[in-house]
């Protein structure tokens, strides 16, 4: 038999996978995707493509996450049960059923899952730990701005865990990743997840993995739990002058001062549709005695250069949109009384800073923002308002909107 011959039917196998996933995706992006809401209809669909192939976890697992997107939460978490048989060792499996856990608040089904995630990562058996253990180094990884956000709300209570907390992420955070309080060291890869597990291989010494999600299922009574009422960020002195004398300008006044960002540039899958346009923040412009701030940058910013309302601005708009780097927008982000925000990175800033923070998400939010009502079970001083399943972005912000003393609301809600 030929060498040749000895791989046509991997290969096969290969662009079936490929055929499979393809379809998989169309079924739950094509247009009847919008008007069927019928979990069933998707599981089995599913199903059907799958058993065109020696059905594998990698599929299963995408599988899930185009479930979970469109909240079916039990048939996304029947087929990770279905994933785990076949790879019991596979961290994002864990990862993912963590997630639908949190976001049902189902928190210590939620613990469980990224407990096992956690021991995944680190290469051990997830049926074996008992979580007494204190390491040498905690090493949590970061794949974004949200992430390293989290793993900023985070450092104090893993000091329990182990003598040093560290993080790594991704090379375009580094400036947000030295800015978090009470880092011990920052590490950085453009895989965070491999760059993590060569560092431990590296040190040959006591050093967990973790990623934020899992780090936030360890603290039961986070509602009570003293990180929710600190700021977590560090502002650099000189760039927090120079923007508060930026943002206080004799043109601009000292009148409260509201920061908007209404498009998350990153489309997650399991998130879809956190982005609104800067028209549906219209009513917003209507509040008397406020001055505006745009945080949008790259795609959507193009919105402020055709709005109507852009007067409403404050004078060093422009300069503001030009910068690229993490320690301006945090210093910036810190002269805001309040911001008004999509669900994204920002979001978090924001709420890590402790500002005044209102997150417009969908009606079911990702695991960041689902908790008990509209609190933030991490940020003190952050409400998440959710649009309801039939309505606009615009309504949804209006029926905020509408009738609110921002000031009183937020005494009273925080």
């Amino acid at each position: 038999m030929s060498t040749k011959n000895l791989y046509i039917f991997p290969a096969e196998e290969k662009e079936k996978e490929r055929a499979v996933h393809n379809k998989i995706k169309e079924l739950f992006n094509s247009n009847d995707s919008r008007t069927i809401s019928d979990p069933d209809y998707y599981y089995w669909k599913s199903k059907m493509l799958l058993s065109n192939i020696s059905s594998n976890a990698k599929l299963l697992l995408i599988t899930a996450k185009f479930m979970y997107s469109k909240s079916f939460y039990t048939h996304a978490a029947s087929l990770l049960l279905e994933a785990m048989l076949k790879e019991p060792y596979n961290h994002d499996i864990y990862f993912l059923l963590g997630v639908i856990h949190q976001t049902t608040n189902a928190r210590q089904d939620a613990k469980i899952a990224f407990n096992k995630n956690l021991l995944c990562l680190n290469k051990q058996n997830p049926l074996y730990w008992n979580g007494q253990t204190k390491e040498n180094s905690i090493l949590i990884v970061a794949n974004g701005v949200g992430e390293c956000v989290l793993a900023s709300r985070q450092i104090n209570s893993l000091r329990q865990y182990a003598e040093r907390v560290g993080i790594i992420t991704k090379p375009q955070f580094h400036e947000l990743a030295e800015s978090i309080k009470n880092i011990d060291f920052c590490l950085f890869s453009d895989n965070p997840i491999k760059g993590g597990e060569n560092f431990i291989q590296e040190q040959n010494t006591g050093i967990k993995l973790v990623r934020t999600e899992p780090i936030m299922a360890m603290n039961e009574d986070i509602f009570s739990h003293p990180l929710r009422h600190e700021k977590s960020i560090n502002v650099k002195p000189n760039l927090d002058s120079y923007w508060r004398a930026k943002m206080n300008s004799v043109k601009d006044g000292s009148i409260p001062l509201i920061g908007l960002c209404w498009n998350t540039k990153q489309i997650s899958p399991l998130h879809p549709n956190r982005s609104f346009k800067l028209e549906d923040l219209r009513i917003v412009s209507n509040l008397d005695h406020y001055k505006l701030a745009s945080f949008q940058n790259g795609y959507g910013s193009e919105q402020l250069d055709v709005c109507d309302f852009k007067e409403r601005f404050v004078s060093c708009q422009q300069e503001l949109s030009e910068k690229r780097n993490f320690f301006d927008t945090i210093a910036a982000i810190n002269q805001c009384d309040y911001f008004f925000t999509c669900d994204t990175g920002i979001a978090q800033i924001s709420s890590a800073l402790g500002i005044k923070t209102v997150v417009f998400t969908q009606d079911k939010p990702s695991a960041t923002w689902a908790g008990e009502g509209d609190k933030s079970y991490l940020y003190q001083n952050t409400i998440v308002h959710r649009k309801l399943p039939d309505e606009l972005w615009c309504e949804s912000i209006n029926r905020f909107i509408n009738k609110k003393d921002l000031k009183n609301y937020f005494e009273s809600k925080t």
